[in-house]
């Protein structure tokens, strides 16, 4: 049970930036916006646990 909830928090996460890259920016920019926010949210996932 633990894993699966893991795993759907951690799919809920790319859910959320990428309807938040597509609400905020324009279509042509969809891609690099999610991108930048998939990298920030991985880089600040991967700090809090140091």
């Amino acid at each position: 049970m633990s894993a699966v909830l893991f795993g759907a928090s951690g799919l809920a996460s790319v859910t959320a930036v990428t309807t938040l890259a597509r609400r905020i920016y324009p279509p042509e920019l969809w891609t690099p916006a999610i991108g930048l926010l998939t990298v920030a949210f991985g880089v600040g996932r991967s700090s809090a646990r140091c």
